[in-house]
């Protein structure tokens, strides 16, 4: 599929519809089967400097004028030329070399959109794109004790989640989950032991961000304090600390990775 370029200004729409070699193109003779008036041309072609074009090892592939392939810096995606009377046919190497940094600049405009599924914080998928993902490594602590542990409701779906947060920039993982953990339950770390990790694309809908988010899970041994009062929890999603049974535990009773969090709570 060609791009969009209805909305590039002036310079991107140079940009676009010259070659990025170094080498200018001449086209075949009028009359021959690739200068005919229709306005094609080959990457064969000789260059006005006796030299061949870069791609003529590839047989001569026909190109239609309004359609040049670049090499350098667009990374052979197809670009359109649409304001041919801006600039000569075949402007001269050193142009072309200003175009293709031009080009360089602005080459995520021509990259294909991808787009991922996020899970979104109400437990739907909804595709966006991958571009707008903030990556976020965040520490989850699991504290159980006498067969019971820590678990905070989530306010956007009530679901069960437990505590920790993300680690911010010059942040260990440890200090990061003694702080969240501090925040959302008012117990002290002691010791944590690493349990596994994995990932997930997530959506949340209040704040309208994307993040590629990598989750850590962590064993954790902490001083036994009673729990904070709710009005006292420093999160805006998670609430409401509490002791609960693990017996009384299913997959679906967790915001994500349910069955994951039940198989660590079981192998604790």
């Amino acid at each position: 599929m060609h791009p969009d370029l209805s909305s590039l200004d002036s310079t991107k729409a140079t940009a676009c519809w010259c070659a990025t070699t170094q080498t200018p193109v001449r086209p075949q003779r009028r009359g021959s089967r690739t200068g005919t008036s229709s306005g094609w041309m080959t990457r064969s072609s000789p260059s006005t400097s006796g030299a061949r074009h870069p791609t003529s090892a590839r047989g001569g592939c026909l190109l239609p004028r309004p359609w040049i392939r670049t090499t350098a810096a667009c990374r052979s995606i197809w670009v359109r030329r649409f304001t041919a009377s801006s600039m000569p046919a075949f402007p001269s190497a050193q142009k072309m070399h200003a175009i293709a940094l031009v080009c360089s600049k602005n080459y995520n405009y021509f990259m294909p959109k991808k787009s991922v599924k996020c899970l979104t914080n109400t437990g739907e998928y909804i595709a966006v794109l991958s571009s707008t993902l903030v990556f976020r490594p965040g520490v989850y602590g699991l504290i159980i004790v006498d067969e019971k542990i820590v678990l905070l409701r989530n306010k956007s779906n009530n679901k069960y989640w437990l505590p920790g947060g993300g680690v911010a920039v010059g942040e260990t993982m440890v200090e990061a989950l003694k702080k969240e953990i501090r925040e959302e339950t008012g117990l002290n770390l002691i010791q944590s032991t690493f349990a596994t990790t994995t990932e997930r694309f997530f959506f949340y809908k209040p704040t309208n961000e994307a993040f590629h988010a990598v989750l850590n899970f962590f064993y954790c041994e902490v001083q036994f304090n009673k729990l904070i009062a709710d009005n006292k929890v420093d999160d805006d999603e998670s609430g409401k600390p509490r002791w609960i049974s693990i017996h009384k535990l299913k997959p679906s009773d967790f915001a994500d990775h349910g069955e994951l969090i039940i198989s660590l709570i079981k192998r604790f």
